[in-house]
């Protein structure tokens, strides 16, 4: 066995002794400090009778007096006295609910609150970015489930955090501690880290399988007695009762094919396509790099039109999904919507030149980069014959038939277009009867 084999056994070993349970209990965990008791810890956070012999219990020590210092000691969550704040929320976008037990009543989640241990997150559409520990952050996407499960105090410089994820999805940012450790329990699998950035997808009816993608660093994941190291670009599934896949490499980020720094709605995001995507998640957040999630948008086509957003700037993030449903890596662009340029709001008459052609002015607009002339056969721009791109605010033209309409579409100089302006229509000057010319010449004869 090499070097590397025998690293990732170690690592993996204590997950695979729980891998076959379906949650971690509700512990808090406590590092033993310099003249530390059970005695004192028992008095100091708990209610229990009788705590201190049963800890010793619970923790497997024989003798009091001889724990390390630094040592994990785990309390159970209902021996203490007041549940002990282990996270806060950075950011809640809809509806999340909190339970801060299994039987407490449902609470709207709201940003800056604190996190307890044993507590439950809900999330329906909504969604929630949590900070837990020691700057690990978590972004809780919506239909999932997240059980605190077991941690540590959240200012711990030896920090725990065992979470449970029954159903849905999460993603994770761990900062790198070799003294810390942080795992995500699903009903199939455990994905277990010292500091990465990853994602976790808890699937199927029960949490039947899982599937998890590491996006920096490493992973290790435990399923039924067996268990993978995941490196970065890389995905793993696992199903109850049996080991991991072997790790697949991820599809690359998409490319958006142009900036949209500046852009004003609609607005059609487009990227390049990959023949091995069966489809592209969007993700419109909040700007920076730990912002809300405001919405994702699946989209079977490399592009999607963003109709409705109030003015300011956000951040896409963007990945494309394989046909076994592994999320790939991601790419990522500031959005910011601007103001539509404003419409022209004065067409002179079209008019014939002594040349044949028609003539179309118009009156400037600030801010306009050009301008682009359609012209069409009806007023309703079913049918346009023809466009002109120009700088200038008038147009020379040949006629493109005996009758047409026209109207012009201001563009600023990031290429956003205005509404078009009110059309105007060109009909020939119809012939006048001859028996109406002959009845006018004789009325001016009588006249004179």
């Amino acid at each position: 066995m090499n070097l590397r084999s025998r690293l990732a056994q170690l690592l993996l070993a204590p997950l695979l002794a729980c891998s076959s349970l379906t949650g971690f209990a509700s512990d808090w965990v406590y590092h033993f400090q310099p003249g530390d008791t059970l005695w004192d810890l028992c008095l100091k956070y708990t209610h229990k009778r009788g705590c201190w012999i049963e800890l010793a219990k619970y923790n497997g020590v024989s003798r009091d007096r001889a724990i390390p210092v630094g040592s994990e000691i785990r309390i159970p969550a209902q021996w203490l006295i007041n549940p002990p704040t282990v996270g806060s929320v950075s950011a809640v976008t809809g509806v999340v609910n909190y339970y801060l037990n299994p039987a407490a009543p449902a609470e709207p989640l709201r940003q800056g609150q604190g996190l307890h241990l044993g507590a439950r997150l809900v999330s329906d559409e909504g969604s929630a970015r949590l900070t837990l520990g020691a700057g690990n952050e978590v972004l809780l996407r919506p239909n999932s489930v997240l059980e605190l499960n077991t941690m540590s105090g959240s200012a711990s410089e030896r920090s725990t955090a065992e979470l449970g994820l029954p159903s849905g999805a999460v993603e994770v940012k761990v900062a790198p501690n070799r003294k810390s450790r942080f795992s995500i329990t699903t009903p199939a699998a455990i994905a277990a880290v010292r500091g990465t950035e990853y994602r976790v997808n808890s699937l199927g009816a029960d949490g039947a399988s899982m599937r998890s993608e590491v996006l920096a660093g490493a992973v290790n994941v435990a399923a039924g007695k067996a268990g993978a190291t995941v490196p970065a670009g890389f995905g793993v599934a696992a199903a109850k009762g049996k080991p991991p896949s072997e790790p697949r490499k991820l599809l690359p980020a998409p490319q958006f094919k142009r900036s949209y720094a500046a852009v004003s709605l609609p607005v059609k995001i487009e990227w390049a396509g990959d023949q091995r995507a069966g489809s592209w998640l969007l993700d419109l957040l909040e700007e920076g790099e730990s912002g809300a999630l405001l919405a994702s948008h699946a989209s079977a086509e490399p592009s999607y039109t963003v109709a409705s957003l109030v003015e300011g700037c956000y951040r896409l993030q963007l990945r494309a999904i394989d046909r076994d449903g592994f999320n790939g890596l991601e790419s990522s662009a500031p959005l910011c919507i601007v103001p539509r340029p404003a419409a022209t709001a004065q067409l002179s008459p079209i008019t014939p030149t002594a040349n044949g052609d028609m003539e179309l002015q118009w009156a400037n607009v600030a801010g306009a980069e050009r301008y682009r002339v359609e012209i069409s056969s009806d007023n309703s721009f079913n049918q346009i014959i023809t466009t002109h791109l120009t700088t200038d605010t008038s147009i020379r033209f040949k006629p493109p038939a005996a009758s047409f309409s026209s109207r012009v579409i201001t563009i600023d100089a990031a290429g956003n277009e205005s509404a078009a302006s009110a059309h105007r229509d060109y009909q020939p000057p119809q012939e006048i009867p001859w028996q109406v010319k002959a009845m006018t010449v004789l009325m001016l004869l009588l006249a004179l």
